[in-house]
């Protein structure tokens, strides 16, 4: 594992469809690009709805070294994360996982899910070490296969959740402070 310096998380926006691809390894996709799966249409999605102010649809990049080194998105489009291969074991995805959930916080989310393939051990391991739970259903999916998810069908989806706490108060914060002692009073 390199020692990288912490990533900067920025907001993915125009531009950055073939950054959005290349994470996606689009160029190997099985789909065609008609098919609205495919990753330069979800990204040209993404993009498009992370500039509607109503929508909660939004992803992040992590920036490490001058490279993009990851995103992530919100559940609008599955909580997908995925780190460039030359970044994992370096804290890419737990940055990148804490942007959204703060994101999801200031929007008042008190929980969070993301839906995962039972094959992509990368993202299960991340989410898992967030602090992300299966969620019964999932839960119950693996006990069926003798808790070993390697016996899970790789196509299919588990559900992973979190809390997320109280969402953050409008009312500006106080910083604790000792109260001044109090002046006796003379008779």
């Amino acid at each position: 594992m390199s020692n990288v310096q912490k990533p900067v998380i920025r907001e993915i926006g125009d531009g950055d469809c073939d950054d959005i691809c290349r994470l996606n390894n689009a160029e190997n996709s099985p789909m065609s690009k008609n098919d609205p799966r495919h990753p330069y249409n979800a990204a040209a999605r993404l993009i498009e709805e992370s500039h509607d102010p109503q929508s909660k649809g939004r992803g992040w990049f992590a920036v490490a070294g001058g490279k993009i080194a990851g995103i992530i998105t919100t559940e609008n489009f599955g909580g997908g994360i995925i780190v460039d291969p030359e970044f994992r074991g370096q804290g890419i995805a737990g940055h990148l996982i804490r942007a959204r959930e703060d994101f999801l916080r200031a929007q008042g989310q008190t929980t969070t899910q993301v839906h995962i393939l039972a094959g992509n051990t990368a993202s299960i391991h991340a989410f898992t070490k967030a602090g992300y739970a299966f969620d019964k259903k999932s839960a119950d999916t693996l006990a069926a296969h003798g808790g070993d998810r390697a016996q899970v069908p790789q196509n299919t989806v588990l559900v992973m959740e979190r809390s997320l706490g109280a969402p953050a108060s409008s009312a500006p914060r106080q910083s604790p402070r000792k109260a001044a002692p109090a002046t006796p009073k003379t008779p």
